[in-house]
């Protein structure tokens, strides 16, 4: 690294700089210990480039380097080279010409998130108008039976801020490397012809809007509308790849990125100039972010394809979602109100119809497709991190199983940890209720291998039908 370069970094990453995140908190790590084994599975699991090869990530590390150093404070043509694919001059980059070319990557980050944020907003908002018995299908699909109904971020800026910068800094970091000559395939992204054409299209709403800034106060428009319809082909794509898929490949990005050990990457260590990504989101954290923002975007997704016989319906559930006021969202120090009755009972023929509509969607986007981006990354970490939860909420019956001698761990001990079963929040996923039978199995008595098998072995004998290649998450935590 030459001279230039070094001092740059050092400037940018200053200890004392600011980031866009006043409230940071430098003591969180990228990845707690006890997720590291699923979340490293996970990547094992990808057949991608951004997982295994050192000369990929090397680039996105570099991409994204440039990518903060030209939206930041302190811009860097030696952080941040021209390397746009449309030049407007010959010969080497003028100082006019540069710091032209940084306010223009920067005007577009900042638009973007402001519009990123004005559309998320709307979006979520809307959450808050559907009954219980909706916002419980948007969780059943992923945390099974014991699902609880979702609860909005509305009065959680922080928190809701955070969870939204998982989704505006892949987007925003899309928009400039695909500005950026060869960015996307260096990489490990080769995008198909519908998201290059969404990412285009993103960038002809920002010019016709004239870049509308972060702080106005405005309805969404032409911007917004480009960024929901990238999104919900992102969410509904069910040939995924991380190869081909921004979401998945932003995913195990995120994931390689809270693996690494060693030098700052500023993706999940490190202080950067107005980081658009805040170090102190763990890896579990921007997990939930993607899933929670995608279960929002689904539903909305939902009611605007729902297309009930007769169409009057819709005005039915559209008058009962409007009896929800929701006033107090947008005020300052905004909270949610007291819990107040809910009178809908959602017992008619609309409701009834719609709620079987959302079902099916989260159901074929989040639960049965399994060649979608989310589906794929629920099976291979949510579910599993559940697992976990459910296992240490269990340890009490556990102990108490082990604290018999083993001819006579049965009745009593096995009753109360085979309990966790039924009331698991994933056990109605046959995928982890693998998990969960086959733990629970390898301590009943009377396989006559005592444990002392290996684990596979144990398995393959205990159910001989399953396909252990297809559960390598299980792997990961023993």
């Amino acid at each position: 690294m030459d001279a230039s370069y070094e001092t740059a970094l050092a400037i940018a990453t200053d200890p004392s700089t600011t980031t866009q995140w006043r409230d940071e908190d430098p003591t969180v790590p990228p990845i707690t210990t006890q997720h590291r084994p699923i979340f490293h599975t996970f990547l094992a699991s990808l057949d991608s480039p951004v997982a295994h090869d050192q000369s990929t990530w090397r680039a996105i590390t570099s991409n994204w380097l440039s990518f903060l150093s030209a939206t930041s404070k302190y811009p860097s043509s030696a952080l941040a080279p021209n390397r746009k694919i449309v030049q407007w001059e010959t010969g080497p980059e003028s100082n006019a010409r540069r710091k032209k070319r940084f306010q223009d990557d920067a005007r577009v980050r900042f638009s973007v998130q402001g519009a990123v944020w004005r559309l998320f907003d709307s979006t979520e908002a809307l959450v808050e108008r559907w009954p219980a018995q909706a916002r419980l299908l948007m969780n059943r699909v992923t945390d099974g039976e014991s699902a609880t109904p979702l609860v909005s971020l509305m009065e959680t800026f922080g928190k809701q801020r955070r969870w939204n910068s998982v989704w505006s800094s892949l987007i925003c970091f899309l928009l400039y490397c695909h500005e950026e000559r060869g960015s996307l395939k260096e990489m490990g992204l080769d995008l198909r012809s519908n998201l290059q054409n969404d990412l285009l299209d993103i960038q002809n709403a920002l010019i016709t809007e004239g870049y509308p800034e972060p702080g106005e106060d405005q309805d969404s428009g032409l911007v917004e509308q480009e960024i929901g319809s990238f999104i919900l082909n992102l969410l509904t794509d069910t040939h995924a790849t991380s190869r081909t898929n921004p979401l998945m490949w932003w995913m195990a990005v995120l994931v390689r990125s809270s693996l690494q050990q060693g030098s700052d990457d500023y993706i999940s260590r490190g202080r950067f100039n107005r980081n658009i990504l805040p170090m102190d989101l763990d890896a579990r954290g921007r997990l939930d972010a993607l899933l929670y923002y995608a279960k929002v975007f689904l539903l909305d997704m939902a009611f605007h394809t729902w297309e009930p016989v007769p169409k009057t319906q819709v005005l039915e559930v559209q008058k009962d979602l409007n009896i929800v006021d929701n006033s107090w969202i947008g005020q300052f120090s905004s909270e949610r109100p007291a819990c107040r009755p809910d009178n809908r009972t959602c017992d008619s023929p609309a409701w009834k119809s719609i709620l079987n509509h959302i079902e099916t969607t989260f159901a074929k986007y989040l639960g049965g497709q399994e060649g979608t981006a989310m589906r794929q990354i629920i099976l291979y970490t949510h579910d599993a991190i559940t697992l976990i939860i459910s296992i240490s909420i269990s340890t009490e019956a556990t102990s108490e199983y082990f604290s018999y001698a083993p001819s006579k761990r049965s009745t009593p001990t096995i009753a109360n940890l085979i309990f966790f079963i039924p009331v698991n929040p994933i056990s109605s996923n046959p995928n982890t209720r693998f998990f969960i039978t086959s733990i629970l199995a390898l301590l009943a008595p009377g396989h006559g291998f005592g444990g002392r098998a290996p684990l596979p072995y144990r398995l393959k004998t205990l159910c001989p039908n399953a396909s252990l290649s297809n559960y390598p998450v299980l792997f990961g935590l023993f």
